[in-house]
């Protein structure tokens, strides 16, 4: 009869996927959840096991990406407060263009606008010369 994977696991199996998760050792995680070797390799190999290896890994990437994006947020006023740092420093100049640089990529400053004319098609400019003599 297969094993329902959804099922809680015994303490000791429990303890070998933490510290298999620590170590990434199928020997070292049994020896430290008290297995012999044997036992924790045959853990390992069980569906339900690597199952819960496998959802304990997916949580712990998840929120490490959340961590990672958080400290790469980029917003305004990081910026602002860069800036404002960079100015007051006698080498701030490079660092101004680095921040320009972070500005035009959250959008904040264009590099080129685009004016378009009616129905979003080209401008038509019509040109005339004054006192130029009509006939």
């Amino acid at each position: 009869m297969p094993r329902n994977t959804d099922l809680p696991l015994c303490a000791k199996f429990q303890r070998f996927i933490q510290h298999y998760i620590d170590t990434k050792d199928i020997d070292k995680a049994g020896l430290l959840a008290g297995m012999d070797p044997d036992d924790a390799r045959r853990c390992y190999r069980t569906k339900y096991v690597r199952a819960a290896i496998d959802r304990q890994v997916e949580i712990i990437d998840r929120e490490y990406a959340i961590q990672r994006a958080k400290s790469r947020n980029l917003t305004a006023e990081k910026l602002d407060a860069h800036l404002v740092q960079s100015v007051e420093k006698e080498n701030g100049i490079a660092r101004v263009r680095a921040m320009e640089l972070g500005y035009k990529r959250l959008g904040l400053i264009r590099d080129k606008v685009e004016h378009t004319g009616e129905g979003g098609g080209p401008l038509v400019f019509q040109l005339e010369r004054i006192g130029a003599k009509v006939d």
